[in-house]
């Protein structure tokens, strides 16, 4: 079996309800997990010491804000400077013209990536027959607040020869499958 990584003996120590059965038992038996265990161990109380605070019971919040605020120097609020005008009608100019290029570069790349089949998000990969009986049928339930079914052809099921003649009657495309599972 293989070891677990270091994230996996860190979540043994800080939580252990989240590491699989299959990974605790490993630990548990094997030297070298166990070793990884130890050394992880050590530098979280290395850690711990080093984050622990020592304030006691003892602070006042209250009276350190009020020292802080009494502390401060009561300035007005500043006058910003403003920058030189030169270029800045440019400037304005110019962040449409490069907003407006980057929007065309990325709808223009997203177009190629989707027209090429670069982004194939649904594509069948396998297929699996299923069946359904008169019972699985019946079990639905009632679909009639959604409108009524009309049959416009007056022909009923029936099988035909081939692929070639289901695709000849329905104006489907028949998909072809060379194995199933």
């Amino acid at each position: 079996m293989r070891h677990p990584t270091e994230g996996v003996l860190r979540r043994l120590l800080d939580e252990p309800a989240g590491v699989a059965d299959s990974d605790r038992q490993h630990v548990g038996g094997c030297p070298q997990c166990l070793g990884g265990l130890a050394a992880t161990r050590e530098d979280a109380a290395l850690v711990d010491a080093a984050l622990a605070t020592e304030a006691g019971p003892d602070v006042d919040v209250a009276a350190a804000w009020r020292r802080l605020s009494t502390a401060a120097p009561a300035t007005g609020p500043r006058q910003a400077v403003a920058p030189p005008r030169v270029g800045r009608s440019r400037a304005v100019l110019r962040r449409p013209v490069v907003a407006a290029l980057a929007v065309a570069v990325v709808l223009t790349g997203a177009g190629t990536a989707a027209a090429n089949d670069w982004l194939q998000i649904f594509r069948t990969e396998q297929i699996t027959p299923v069946s359904i009986s008169s019972t699985d049928l019946i079990a639905l339930p009632d679909l009639s607040a959604y409108g009524d079914v009309v049959v416009t052809g007056e022909d009923e099921p029936h099988e035909v020869p081939d692929a070639a003649a289901a695709a000849a009657e329905t104006g489907l495309d028949v998909p072809e499958v060379t194995t199933l599972p």
